[in-house]
């Protein structure tokens, strides 16, 4: 997508004679490598082979096509932008790419531990929930723990269940016994059992939790290694629940690199987005006046450290800027509006919001930070917090 565009663009990009002009990046027309960010250039420029490579103008021109649309989403574009191939989440990396050289913002610090984790949207509101089933959470009535209970295409006829009707002759009328089962189980089948309850959490779980080794923090994040199979779930983008110890509240991070290492098995930064959150769901409101399903959010207090307001995690899709939607807190509903786009991902979307009608009880006016009743201690996960 961005190779289609790029010869319409190559005229607001420079190549300059080293020393002549600033520029970000730098191409050494002797080496089959791409361009390098000049500031990190080991050996002096060899000025006869090299050229600085200026593409700020570019970020400049995306930057303001941004701020352009988001004012008016009809304005008209003197920059050339197809706008059904790249999407404003493109847009942005392209600008961050381009414009500026990212510096770390925060120093990392070794340190061995462990840290234990959920993976994915569903699985982090589950733990945040309490473990409470999500339509249970929303309409507050109980699950059925039968799934024949009431299902008409089960019964055989007036009044009948197809539990009445098994015979002791049919292979679904047979007894057995699952304890029974787990005792006459192969040491290899039991050894199984054993190291996925042992990955995987308590067996009445519905979502597996997991534990990974810290290899080095700070206030921003954790770097961590997963000497195991990595689940399908672990993707750059994806939301995890995190924290270091089993009473501690579940913190809420972002999956911002993966990569593999040799005899090392597999590394992943994680960045923290927030130290605890609550668990609610959220239906989209259409212009029609129609609504979507209620779907899996979390609901993030205030950060006063960092200025940011309360706001709310949602999937990456159906939710968007200046969206009204209806909030469920346990079974209590409020009325909202997304105002700011914070972050996106292809896995979901964190907003502010607008409070435009809250319901009795609701806690979206007092989501903010929980003090720790303790003296914080230099491996507190809260500690990251007062960092910042």
């Amino acid at each position: 997508m961005v190779y289609d565009v790029l010869p319409h663009w190559t005229c607001h990009a420079k190549v300059h004679m080293p020393g002549e002009h600033s520029g970000l990046f730098v191409i050494d027309y002797t080496q089959d490598t791409p361009p390098t960010y000049e500031n990190l250039l080991v050996k002096p420029i060899d000025l006869e082979h090299t050229r600085v490579f200026d593409a700020s103008e570019i970020s400049l021109h995306l930057r303001d096509m941004i701020l352009r649309l988001q004012e008016n989403p009809k304005a008209r574009m003197d920059f050339h932008i197809p706008q059904e191939k790249l999407g404003n989440d493109l847009i942005r990396i392209l600008i961050q790419a381009w414009g500026v050289r990212t510096e770390r913002a925060f120093t990392r610090i070794e340190e061995k531990g462990t840290l234990r984790l959920c993976v994915g949207l569903s699985a982090t509101h589950y733990f945040l929930s309490g473990r409470v089933e999500f339509m249970q959470q929303i309409t507050g009535r109980e699950l059925s723990p039968d799934p024949d209970f009431n299902n008409p295409f089960l019964n055989l006829g007036h009044h009948s269940s197809r539990h009445e009707n098994r015979t002791s002759e049919s292979v679904h009328g047979m007894q057995i016994e699952a304890k029974a089962l787990k005792e006459n189980a192969s040491p290899v089948e039991k050894a199984i059992d054993q190291r996925l309850k042992k990955e995987g959490g308590d067996d009445h779980d519905r979502y597996p939790r997991y534990e990974c080794e810290v290899v080095n923090t700070s206030p921003g994040g954790f770097c961590v290694i997963w000497a195991r199979d990595v689940p399908p779930q672990v993707k750059t983008g994806e939301i995890v629940g995190l924290r270091e110890q089993e009473d501690e509240e579940w913190g809420i991070g972002v999956i911002r690199w993966v990569k593999h290492f040799r005899n090392e098995g597999i590394r992943m930064g994680l960045e923290l987005v927030s130290p605890n959150a609550m668990a609610c769901g959220c239906q989209a409101i259409q212009k029609s006046g129609s609504a979507t399903e209620y779907m899996r959010s979390l609901l993030l207090p205030e950060l006063p450290g960092i200025g940011q307001p309360p706001t709310l995690i949602t999937p990456n899709v159906a939710f968007h800027e200046g969206l009204k939607a209806n909030l469920n807190e346990n079974c209590v509903d409020s009325k909202i509006q997304m105002k700011k786009l914070v972050t996106s991902t292809p896995s979901f979307c964190q907003f502010e919001f607008k409070v435009l009608m809250a319901g009795d009880g609701a806690q979206l006016d007092r989501m903010t930070v929980k003090t720790a009743s303790k003296p914080l201690q230099d491996d507190d996960f809260d500690s990251v917090w007062s960092s910042l």
